[in-house]
């Protein structure tokens, strides 16, 4: 059996690899359905970019899921929807897996809130170097804002809980301006409430749909890696103006 998992990040596949296989060990007395194989698209060679017109971590995971699914035609295969912006206990804090079939077990949406919620409240944390480069640019007169995927509720938490909440003039979330990441129109707006023109105003993000929708709008984007979206570092390091492995390399 084929179990999909609908990313072209190997690291996640590594990942999930072992913890479907210890999950499924403790929820199952069948022994033979831990014979599967764990792939995604780049193993068949399939063409896999679907456009992620979600205005929400979960509706783009969806998104990328269906899609996968309609190119592997033979619908005996499971397709599991992956998500950069979900955090799971069995990835001990790092940016890992939601599956709608996770561990053989279908998750509720009670139990998906339940995993952003723990996720934005207790265990999202800082990427080395955030504060330095905040306080070097407010020393500089920067106005800045918050343009993200993420829910209000979670991203305040968030940004209060980390302690950068102060930095931010104001967070525009792609699900109160009914738009994603796929399209410019949340940056467009965020520069418009800074008073910036768009080739003055710089986007820094880790996503390349998000880098791309930036581009084609005419700003400039500072792109600073990320482990979610590690097998995609080529093509964010050509569309970026700026590129960083860490803001701990900036100088000031």
């Amino acid at each position: 059996m084929h179990i999909w998992l609908a990313t072209g990040n190997v690291h996640k596949k590594k990942e999930l690899d072992a913890i479907l296989r210890n999950s499924i060990q403790k929820n199952t007395s069948e022994a033979k359905i831990t014979d599967f194989e764990l792939k995604i698209p780049k193993d068949a060679g399939l063409d896999f970019d679907p456009e992620e017109t979600g205005s929400t971590f979960l509706e783009n995971a969806l998104i990328k899921a269906e899609e996968l699914y309609k190119l592997l035609k033979d619908g005996s295969d499971y397709v599991i929807a992956e998500d950069s912006g979900i955090c799971v206990d069995a990835l001990n804090g790092r940016p890992g897996i939601l599956s709608a079939r996770y561990g053989g077990k279908s998750l509720g949406a009670a139990e998906k809130n339940a995993m952003l919620d723990e996720f934005y409240f207790n265990a999202a944390a800082l990427k080395p170097g955030v504060v330095a480069f905040l306080e070097a640019l407010k020393a500089r007169g920067v106005k800045m804002c918050v343009a993200t995927a993420t829910d209000r509720y979670l991203i305040e938490a968030s940004l209060s809980r980390v302690g950068i909440d102060k930095y931010f003039e104001r967070i525009f979330t792609c699900n109160e301006e009914r738009t994603s990441k796929s399209s410019p129109d949340i940056f467009i707006r965020a520069a418009k409430f800074l008073g910036t023109d768009v080739g003055e105003t710089v986007v820094v993000e880790d996503a390349s749909h998000a880098i791309r929708s930036a581009k084609s709008a005419g700003f400039k984007v500072m792109a600073v890696f990320d482990q979610s979206a590690a097998a995609h570092q080529e093509e964010i390091r050509a569309m970026s103006d700026y590129y960083y492995t860490s803001l701990d390399d900036l100088i000031y």
